[in-house]
């Protein structure tokens, strides 16, 4: 639940089970070892072993990017949800790019394909014109 939500008051005035049953941790803020941490953690290896040694270096820029928003969208849940649109973003694009390398090595296998035709064809064609010179 998000305290700056608008429907917040609504939200725990409906739920009145919330106060009764219920122990809340609320967290506002992170320190920051632990939000240059996140990044790690929710990202996997393969993501960051694509970027190579600059993995490491890049888990600052969440936070650094985090930083800039608004007092109000600084809240923990953000943070992990910019990090987790990068990832479905990252992960959307490394197929599209997957895709097109595949489409590209079998125009390639194709184009040499045609060369090694045309190559044995002028060999051939060298051949019948010295017979029939």
């Amino acid at each position: 639940m998000d305290y700056t939500d608008p429907k917040f008051i609504y939200r725990c005035k409906s739920n009145p089970a919330l106060y009764k049953s219920c122990n809340v941790l609320w967290l506002d803020e992170w320190n920051e070892e632990s939000m240059y941490e996140v990044p790690r953690l929710l990202l996997s290896s393969k993501d960051t072993d694509i970027l190579g040694s600059a993995g490491n270096d890049f888990c600052k820029y969440f936070l650094k990017i985090h930083e800039q928003n608004s007092q109000k969208n600084q809240a923990p849940r953000k943070f992990v949800a910019f990090i987790q649109n990068y990832k479905k973003i990252f992960s959307l694009k490394c197929s599209e790019i997957q895709t097109r390398k595949k489409h590209l090595l079998a125009g390639v296998s194709k184009l040499n394909e045609a060369r090694s035709l045309v190559d044995k064809l002028n060999s051939e064609a060298d051949g019948t014109k010295c017979l029939i010179s």
